[in-house]
């Protein structure tokens, strides 16, 4: 039986080229992640001014409301989109009107 053992010189190059690929492959996530946490703090900065370009336009949002949304609607009211946004937030409170009910009965029986 053959055993190598942690010394031998073809185990310490194979390793030392799995280590490389393997710290390059974690570079590249750590890069990546970076990337979209920067992107996702730089929407949440605009957060503010968005919901208030929606309160102005009559619009509530809920706090499960995602950032994404809620900066997309403000960008497309700003682009004078505004009965866009309008119907989509309808279709969004018919579609929750259930759920809206069931917490006003809860909390108000």
């Amino acid at each position: 039986m053959n055993f190598r053992l942690p010394f031998d010189p073809e185990f310490l190059k194979s390793l030392s080229e799995n280590t490389k690929y393997m710290l390059s492959a974690a570079q590249k996530a750590v890069e990546t992640a970076k990337y979209a946490l920067n992107l996702y703090f730089q929407t949440i900065k605009t957060i503010p001014e968005s919901t208030k370009i929606l309160a102005e336009h009559g619009w509530y949002l809920p706090f499960d409301f995602h950032p994404v949304v809620v900066n997309r609607m403000a960008s497309r009211i700003k682009e004078g989109n505004s009965l866009e946004v309008d119907n989509e937030m309808i279709d969004f409170l018919d579609s929750e009107l259930p759920s809206i009910q069931d917490q006003l009965i809860r909390k108000f029986p």
